[in-house]
């Protein structure tokens, strides 16, 4: 009994690792699809832009030739709007964006049925499946029609979700100025670029997210606890080629597994890894600049999270918080973890199978929540561990004349004539 309670304190602290680990890579993949861009919010009676400004802004960028006019949709949030089948029998409240441009850069839903109306669709709406069933018992409901504000919409699209909300299209004529914008350029342009864009337009700059840099700073996030296992291995592998450095004939034999497993290592987190622009410095001897970027990226998650929160803002924060959170707790649980050691071949290569079969398992559990494939990190990193630490310890047996090395033992007599 005692045997296998010390079994289950070696597995189970490796195995809420994995599920800490697969958890923060979840939630950093349902931000992904909302970190696109840059998110425009303007505060003030009045302020914004309008669909009408923008339409001007676009021919004279046509004028002008430019190629380079982003991917952009104005919006705006109105609560407690209430919808009513064309037999005025049912009604629902629901929270209605009313937008211009490509909706699907802002609420990258799952549709059941249709897709957004376009831009300049202005008879068109799109249902959550919360207010189509709220209305007609059924998400198979496309060309049926609604009222809102004494105006009739055909149904286009239903799409995932219970939250009751709504999105419709209005006029690009209209002058009435939206409060947010998302704000996407095709060569992946994030905070800075939109910043000038709008300055060089003559619009308002407002409050701007970098939804990109944070989306990096998510997955960052997400992969730390496998960064610092793959950090501690090569220290572990730089230890062992160090201790043998007085020993040439040692440390000729163990370089070139040792160099292998640490370019492996290498290898599977990433390296070399892609770093954000804003995150470089123009000048290596600009010592403000970290204490600058510090102060700015934080007024601008400060900003962001203290604002009042659209629909979309509760979606993409709770979202970031628990890949936060998860994150943390893996790197927490990674000693503990550290205790699953195999003893022999076999344990060795049912510890890597059963890490393996867990990140396997995990995936399928977390895609019913959002989550994606996980990275090479996730599927090699744990066995490449196990394996490497297990290499490692025979070898110190080896080294201390705890274990014979393989081809060692000589012959009795070879052994009376030396």
């Amino acid at each position: 009994m005692k045997r296998h309670t010390w079994g289950l304190s070696r597995w189970l602290p490796a195995l809420l690792f994995l599920c800490a680990w697969m958890a923060a890579l979840c939630f950093a993949q349902q931000c992904g699809p909302l970190t696109q861009g840059a998110a425009v919010c303007w505060t003030g009676e009045g302020a914004g832009v309008s669909p009408a400004d923008l339409c001007q802004a676009e021919r004279w960028a046509a004028e002008d030739g430019s190629t380079s006019f982003p991917d952009l949709v104005l919006w705006q949030e109105q609560e407690n709007q209430m919808l009513t089948d064309r037999t005025g029998e049912r009604s629902t409240p629901v929270r209605l964006l009313t937008v211009f441009g490509q909706a699907d850069l802002l609420w990258p839903g799952a549709f059941l049925r249709g897709g957004w109306p376009v831009r300049g669709d202005i008879q068109g709406i799109a249902l959550d499946e919360a207010a189509a069933a709220a209305l007609w018992g059924s998400t198979d409901v496309l060309g049926e029609t609604v009222e809102w504000n004494g105006n009739t919409y055909a149904v286009r699209g239903v799409f995932r979700g219970d939250d009751g909300l709504a999105l419709i299209q209005t006029e690009g004529s209209s002058t009435q100025a939206m409060d947010r914008a998302m704000v996407q350029f095709q060569d992946g342009g994030g905070g800075s670029e939109t910043t000038a864009w709008l300055s060089q337009n003559g619009f308002p700059v407002g409050q701007v997210t970098d939804l990109p840099l944070l989306g990096w700073v998510l997955n960052a996030l997400a992969a730390l606890p496998g960064l610092v296992l793959g950090v501690v291995l090569l220290l572990r592998l730089g230890e062992r080629l160090w201790r043998l450095r007085r020993s040439p004939l040692l440390l000729s034999q163990c370089l070139i597994p040792v160099l292998a497993a640490g370019g492996l290592t290498l290898w599977v987190l990433g390296f070399p890894w892609e770093i954000p622009d804003r995150l470089i410095p123009t000048r290596w001897s600009d010592f403000d600049f970290w204490t600058a970027l510090a102060g700015e990226l934080t007024e601008e998650l400060w900003t962001a999270v203290s604002g009042a929160m659209g629909t979309r803002d509760g979606l993409l924060w709770p979202a970031a918080l628990g890949c936060l959170v998860w994150a943390l707790a893996a790197c927490a649980l990674l000693a503990p973890a550290g205790r699953l050691r195999p003893e022999t071949e076999t344990g060795l290569l049912l510890a890597c199978l059963g890490a393996a079969g867990s990140v396997f398992v995990l995936t399928l559990l977390f895609a019913r929540m959002g989550g994606g494939a996980p990275g090479r990190i996730w599927w090699l990193l744990p066995p490449l561990w196990l394996a490497a630490d297990y290499g490692l310890r025979r070898h110190d047996g080896w080294l201390t004349a705890d274990i014979a090395p393989p081809g060692s033992a000589l012959p009795a007599g070879e052994e009376e004539r030396l």
